[in-house]
C-alpha cells in the first residue's frame, strides 16, 4: 500500500491506508504500508519486489524548486520495473491534469459527454457560447481533489457564470472549463482486464453527499477530502 505524508501528492489518507491494510491482511500474507515522498523512497520500494502495488499517489518531485519540470510519475516508474500496481497509468493521470484533452478523448472515441468550451486565464472576458445551455458547471481545467467547486460552481446565468470564471482564474490561476450541468447520480468506475481472458469487468462506486444551499450535489473539496 503506497501513499505520500505530503497530502497534495498523495490521494490516499492514512487513515484509508489503514483501513485497506485491515482488509488486505485477511487474505494476504505479507502486506505492508510504504510512504514514497521522494525518489530515494521509490527506489526503496522498487527493490522490495512487491508482487502487487496498491497505488494512491501520482507522482513525487525530484527538485522541490522546480516541481513543474522534475516530476516521477510513480505508475511510469513501476511499469519500467514490470511491477503491477492497482489503478491508471501516466497518459491516463495526465488527462485528469488536462480536464478539456480528456473530454475531447471521449469526444473522439465516440462516447457521449457534456457539451464544453474553455475559457483562457488570459480571456476573462470571452463571450459566453450560446450553444450551451444554463445551468452550466464551472471548474478549473488542471486541478484535482474537488479544487475549485463550491456552492457557485453551477450557474444558472451570465452573470454568475463570470464571476466564478474570474474566482478561478485569479484565485487558482487556472485555465477554465465551462460545461453543461448533468444531474442525477455520480459513480466512479474501475475497469478491470483479466489477464488470462483479457475479459474486460467493471466495478462501480456511487459517490453521494447532502444537497448545497442551492439544491446541487456537489464534490467539493471539502467533501472528497473528508472521511464521511
Amino acid at each position: 500500500i503506497v501513499r505520500s505524508s505530503t497530502s497534495k501528492l498523495s490521494s490516499m489518507s492514512k487513515e484509508s491506508s489503514g483501513a485497506i491494510y485491515k482488509v488486505l491482511i485477511k487474505h494476504y500474507s505479507n502486506v505492508g504500508i510504504s510512504t514514497v515522498n521522494n525518489l530515494e523512497d521509490l527506489e526503496r520500494l522498487v527493490n522490495c519486489r512487491p508482487d502487487l502495488v496498491f497505488l494512491g499517489m501520482k507522482f513525487i518531485y525530484i527538485d522541490l524548486g522546480l516541481p513543474l519540470l522534475s516530476k516521477i510519475w510513480v505508475s511510469k516508474y513501476l511499469d519500467d520495473e514490470n511491477i503491477v500496481y492497482t489503478g491508471s497509468n501516466k497518459s491516463a493521470h495526465r488527462l485528469e491534469y488536462n480536464k478539456h484533452l480528456a473530454k475531447q478523448r471521449m469526444f473522439n472515441s465516440g462516447i457521449k459527454t457534456s457539451p464544453f468550451y474553455i475559457i483562457k486565464r488570459n480571456e476573462t472576458q470571452k463571450k459566453y457560447n450560446k450553444f450551451l445551455k444554463f445551468p452550466l458547471f464551472v471548474k478549473p481545467t488542471n486541478l484535482r481533489g474537488g479544487m475549485g467547486i463550491n456552492s457557485q460552481s453551477v450557474v444558472h446565468n451570465v452573470k454568475d457564470l463570470y464571476l466564478k470564471v474570474n474566482s478561478i482564474s485569479n484565485t487558482l490561476n487556472s485555465d477554465v472549463l465551462v460545461e453543461e450541468y448533468l444531474p442525477g447520480r455520480e459513480f466512479s468506475v474501475a475497469i478491470l482486464k483479466d489477464k488470462y481472458s483479457k475479459r474486460l469487468g467493471v466495478m462501480p462506486i456511487e459517490l453521494t453527499t447532502t444537497p448545497d444551499k442551492n439544491g446541487a450535489k456537489l464534490l467539493s473539496r471539502k467533501i472528497k477530502s473528508s472521511n464521511s
